[in-house]
């Protein structure tokens, strides 16, 4: 069993966003916030170097995440479930990669008085995750031999492309269609469309149907997320409109948990993209504009 922990080159940075064009194996680059939900804890927690200890916490908290100038020490309350914990290690560290703080106590110890061994911390002020910074690792060497990995090798946008609509027509027996350029426009702010139809045997199946005037990268990530969208239809019942399509935005926000945006993001990578953040968002088009849609569809 390769221990990716230890083969990762892994270290924090404050460098921007990284470049996302498919095209080559992925290197140091920051991690995104799917990574905590995609990699095995182990190698998460070796990746972004945090020690986890059991700590007894104020009331409400379950976990504290502490950014020291020497160390990162989690300390999330003890007696939990190990599935639990496992959900409590990821949320926390989905956190510290995004450098939010919706549920846990998220800061930096060398903003106050904390003291590590202990454990104890003070309330932090917001300002403070800010100032942390990006945490940068060798993707390629994390996702070796991981289930959640490229299935056939790193691929560029455009294969990657190709394998999620195979996915879609063979897997799932649906369909992928471009939309035609003659075509009514889709609503405003919608790059791509999903609904659901029978065969001939009265099993469901998909119809997705993308713009191809996007950016190469974002259909992609599209494509990974209404893939997922397609094999997912008891999660997505109450999103279609009147014609039963359900429009999906071109907004990209990040992976907070598991759901459809952690699924695609699972997909794409494994058909051999590093996706960007790929928790897009569902569309409430009006339905004279969805009846134009559905009767290209």
């Amino acid at each position: 069993m390769v221990d990716n922990s230890r083969r990762a080159g892994v270290g924090d940075s404050h460098d921007g966003e990284p470049a996302i064009d498919g095209n080559s194996v992925p290197g140091v680059e920051p991690l995104r916030t799917y990574d905590a939900w995609l990699l095995p804890v182990d190698v998460l927690l070796g990746a972004l170097k945090v020690e986890v200890i059991e700590k007894d916490l104020v009331e409400k908290v379950c976990a504290a995440l502490v950014v020291d100038t020497k160390r990162t020490c989690l300390f999330i309350v003890p007696g939990s479930a190990d599935a639990e914990k496992e959900q409590v290690i990821r949320r926390a560290l989905a956190e510290r990669i995004g450098r939010t703080r919706p549920d846990i106590d998220l800061c930096a110890a060398a903003s106050q008085e904390i003291d590590v061994d202990a454990g104890v911390s003070a309330s932090p002020d917001d300002s403070v995750v800010e100032d942390l910074p990006n945490v940068v690792a060798d993707v390629s060497a994390l996702y070796e031999g991981s289930s959640s990995g490229p299935m056939n090798g790193w691929r560029s946008d455009e294969e990657t492309i190709t394998a999620l609509r195979s996915l879609i027509t063979e897997s799932l027996g649906g369909m992928a269609e471009d939309v035609p350029e003659d075509a009514p426009p889709m609503p405003e702010g919608a790059g791509a469309g999903v609904a659901f139809g029978y065969d001939k045997a009265g099993d469901r199946r998909p119809l997705v149907f993308m713009r191809t005037d996007l950016p190469i990268d974002l259909r992609a990530d599209l494509w990974g997320f209404c893939a997922g969208v397609a094999a997912s239809p008891e999660r997505v019942a109450d999103e279609a409109d009147e014609s039963g399509i359900i429009y999906v935005g071109m907004e990209r926000t990040p992976v907070t948990g598991p759901g459809l945006g952690l699924l695609g993001a699972l997909m794409t990578q494994r058909m051999g993209r590093r996706p960007g953040d790929c928790a897009f968002s569902f569309l409430t088009p009006s339905a004279e504009t969805s009846d134009d849609v559905a009767r290209v569809a």
